[in-house]
């Protein structure tokens, strides 16, 4: 009696098995994933240089901005090989640990899933198999180890687009997925294809046999279409503009630049009138959707969007339409690439929540469109005072660090250890001469800090290695045709600081002085100092500890960074 119970059980099981499966080919659907759609939180745990991107980029209400727009899932970008602080171990900085931590509770808390993804060697030349190999080894116990008993909302990625063979990376990924297992058995692990992860790398990859994993591609078809403009990609694609999607012979511009004559007036002639047609899209992602149902596995599309550089507003609009359309019709979830980026779904240049949300495109997406989008409003004007914190246990949100040495050896740091306040400060390292440690200021005008120059002060903690290095302070003003962007500069006294020691600098503004200028936007031309001209507070671009005078060996140490006023 027992044994016919249960076979009726089973029987019943796979007639709901069998029933289920054929209702997703009859749709064409692909298999469900557990999440819908959402976005990439790009540039917060991105950067291009060895240190510490924009950790404070990101907020807890920007996780609440994402749920409003009925968001229930966010992939987030990391690059583990850029933020290490032991390059042998792959150990990662202990204070990206620290926010990925929050970024993880702020999910959980309200219900969102969070995709940590793997977004190494971003930078540069792509590494050998033996290397992406080396370092998924080294990375990902790490990952495991610390998350393995957080909730079944954290995700992981193994690599982002891999850029090595299809034979290599199957056997790579296949192994990672194994070592992942050893330390973390119940999360869902994001795998895709070779071949820059699209869908041509994933219609050649074979099932694992985990099967609690998650089949991901990414999805920028017509590619010349998407990224027309993008200086990331070959001369001819970087000249492209006012490309029209879909194809439309009285709307094609004159190809300029290095792409005339190139081999896209082919591709525009032959294939561009096809390839941008909903049919053929749809007929390419169906491919996806077969693999889906064969395998019985969940897809994703774990990118896609269009670079809103010189892209027709109108077309790009119609293009995210179209493919909203296919990715709920084929039923696959989805993270646009970029909350606010280049590639998202604000206005360009413009990202103000909620006014600068674009509702043409939230709509095709099937996001919620959140009262005020796409209507501007005239905000109150913040007050400003000081002090304007630059540096204070991470760069605040008033600036954005940036940077970069042609040096290999050079290095900027968030540290951990004995400071003047909090538990970290930031270091750089082993410059080029000319090159520089640089704070972007987000609002430019500074005109209220630059007021009252008596009275008004830099402030900050700094540690050297010897009397022999020299650095100087200096704010630049902007540069552009009809702006000059004058230095107004200081040469801090590096060989009066005891090295190994926290010194506390304070100095008042009236000490800077100009030094001239050198305008890019110009043609590469320097202005001499000038005693007629006044540095303007009204437009300052950056802040730049500069290698001015020579280059910097070793390493100089700051903390507490801010302009006060006594």
């Amino acid at each position: 009696m027992f044994f016919r119970k249960k076979k009726s059980f089973f029987s019943v099981c796979l007639l709901l098995l069998l029933s289920f499966s054929s209702n997703f080919y009859a749709q064409g659907k692909a298999v469900p994933a557990p999440f819908n759609r959402g976005v990439n939180l790009t540039g917060w745990f991105e950067i291009w240089q060895k240190g510490i991107p924009d950790l404070n980029k990101y907020t807890y209400q920007d996780f609440l901005n994402l749920k409003e727009l009925g968001g229930d899932v966010i992939r987030l970008p990391v690059h583990f090989s850029m933020m290490l602080k032991d390059e042998k171990s792959c150990q990662v900085e202990d204070i990206v640990w620290d926010y990925l931590d929050k970024a993880c509770d702020w999910a959980e808390e309200l219900k969102i899933h969070l995709i940590i993804d793997n977004h190494s060697f971003n930078s540069g030349k792509y590494p050998s198999a033996k290397t992406v190999e080396k370092h998924l080894q080294q990375i990902w116990p790490q990952i495991a180890k610390r998350y393995k008993d957080r909730s079944q909302y954290i995700l992981y990625e193994i690599l982002n687009e891999p850029q090595i063979s299809h034979g290599d990376w199957s056997k790579i990924q296949s192994e990672i997925v194994t070592l992942i297992r050893k330390f973390d058995k119940k999360h869902t692990i994001i795998v895709t294809g070779a071949d820059w992860g699209g869908r041509d790398g994933l219609l050649k990859l074979k099932p694992l046999s985990d099967k609690n994993l998650i089949y991901s591609f990414h999805y920028y078809d017509p590619f010349f279409f998407t990224h027309q403009g993008a200086s990331w990609c070959d001369d001819a694609v970087s000249a492209l503009k006012n490309i029209p999607f879909p194809y439309n012979q009285e709307k094609m511009p004159e190809l300029e630049g290095a792409a005339k004559g190139s081999y896209l007036e082919y591709n525009f002639k032959n294939q561009y009138p096809l390839e941008s047609s909903e049919e053929f899209m749809r007929k390419n992602l169906q491919t996806v959707v077969d693999f889906s149902i064969k395998n019985n596995v969940p897809v994703y599309v774990g990118e896609f969007g269009v670079y809103d550089y010189v892209s027709p507003v109108e077309d790009r609009n119609v293009w995210f339409e179209t493919v909203g359309k296919l990715f709920q019709e084929l039923g696959f979830p989805y993270t646009v690439w970029g909350y606010d980026s280049s590639f998202s779904f604000f206005e360009k240049d413009k990202h103000t929540y909620p006014d600068d949300l674009n509702p043409r495109i939230l709509k095709a997406l099937g996001f919620n469109v959140p009262e005020g989008a796409g209507h501007p409003s005239k905000k109150a004007e913040v007050k400003k005072e000081l002090p304007l914190v630059i540096y204070e246990e991470l760069f605040s949100s008033a600036v954005r660090s940036s940077f970069w040495s042609s040096n290999p050896k050079a290095a900027m740091k968030i540290v951990g250890g004995k400071c003047p306040q909090g538990k970290y400060y930031c270091s750089f390292s082993n410059m080029k001469r000319y090159e520089s440690f640089t704070f972007y200021f987000k609002d430019t005008d500074l005109s209220f800090a630059g007021k009252d120059f008596e009275n008004t002060y830099i402030h900050f903690y700094i540690k050297t290695e010897s009397r022999e290095q020299k650095i100087q302070l200096r704010f630049l003003n902007k540069d552009g045709e009809n702006e000059i962007p004058w230095r107004l500069s200081y040469n801090l006294p590096l060989k009066n600081y005891e090295p190994g020691e926290w010194v506390l600098v304070e100095i008042p503004l009236r000490d800077f002085r100009i030094t001239g200028a050198w305008s890019g936007a110009q043609g590469g031309k320097w202005y001499n100092p000038d005693k007629n001209v006044t540095f303007n507070w009204s437009k300052v671009e950056r802040m730049d500890f500069a290698a001015e005078e020579d280059e910097l060996k070793g390493v100089l140490a700051l903390d507490d960074i801010k302009i006060i006023r006594k």
